[in-house]
């Protein structure tokens, strides 16, 4: 039963923590191109971590093995 269940909870994970993602994302994206008086960026593109987090409900099924 754990194994039928498993790739159905991982799609349930991502699917909450998708809005947390895009949140995260977008503050990252907004820190680091902010207003060119700055110096410099000061806060990490943080969409390059979270690369194992896209993908449709059907790719996330199919995976095997989780990083």
């Amino acid at each position: 039963m754990h194994s039928i269940a498993t790739p159905y909870t991982m799609v349930r994970v991502f699917k909450l923590l998708s809005p947390l993602l895009k949140t995260v994302n977008e503050l990252g994206h907004q820190g680091f191109y902010g207003s060119p008086r700055d110096i410099g960026p000061h806060v990490p593109v943080y969409s390059e971590f979270f690369v194992h987090f896209g993908g449709s409900d059907a790719e996330i099924r199919r995976k095997k093995r989780w990083p």
